[in-house]
């Protein structure tokens, strides 16, 4: 397969060498090709740049630096085979001009502040995670302390149930039931079980 068949997302530029020039290294980019394209049919011409590609491409930064800038270069090349005279010569242009491009003031200052918000990004997860965790742990203890609560308030009911039976069956009966002489059980009460004893 020649280089200009070859679709732009199977080769990446990587590992400049002293000049700014890339090595060409075939692999698999981990964006899909039209993502990267697209920001050369939707920029105009005259605006096509490191840096404004790196800004465009800001949400779906995943890669290192390398691969970022190797996709962007790849693309120039793939442009350079146009039959489109006016976005070949501005491709060819940003080639000559690559490492310029590359070591510029614009694309360090886009490195550093994406990484600082990179950073920060980082801590905002971790600190979300801590804090779901925390919750996760305090909502199981407070279902714990409903679960008891429940428990208690049940076995509270039994015991108010018995005694008013047994104040029942102690008041004397002109009609003599059957009702007012029953014994219930009594229940006792033991974190997370309960126990019958026939009184």
């Amino acid at each position: 397969m020649s280089r200009a068949s070859m679709p732009c997302d199977m080769y990446l530029y990587t590992s400049a060498d002293a000049d700014g020039d890339f090595n060409e290294r075939k692999t698999h980019s981990k964006a899909p090709k039209s993502e990267y394209e697209n920001y050369f049919n939707e920029t105009e011409i005259s605006k096509w740049s490191l840096p404004d590609f790196l800004e465009w491409n800001l949400g779906r930064i995943t890669l290192n630096k390398t691969a970022q800038h190797g996709a962007f270069f790849a693309l120039l090349k793939r442009i350079t085979l146009d039959e489109d005279n006016a976005r070949a010569k501005k491709a060819q242009e940003l080639i000559n001009d690559w490492k310029n491009a590359r070591n510029s003031k614009a694309v360090d200052e886009f490195w550093k502040v994406w990484g600082s918000e990179q950073g920060l990004r980082l801590l905002k997860d971790y600190q979300l995670k801590r804090k779901g965790k925390q919750l996760e742990a305090e909502l199981c203890d407070f279902n714990y302390h409903v679960d008891r609560l429940q428990e208690l308030n049940k076995y509270s009911n039994l015991v108010g149930q018995y005694r008013q039976n047994r104040l029942k069956s102690s008041i004397p009966s002109n009609q003599g039931d059957e009702e007012n002489s029953l014994v219930l059980p009594i229940y006792f009460y033991v974190p997370g079980n309960w126990r019958q004893q026939k009184c």
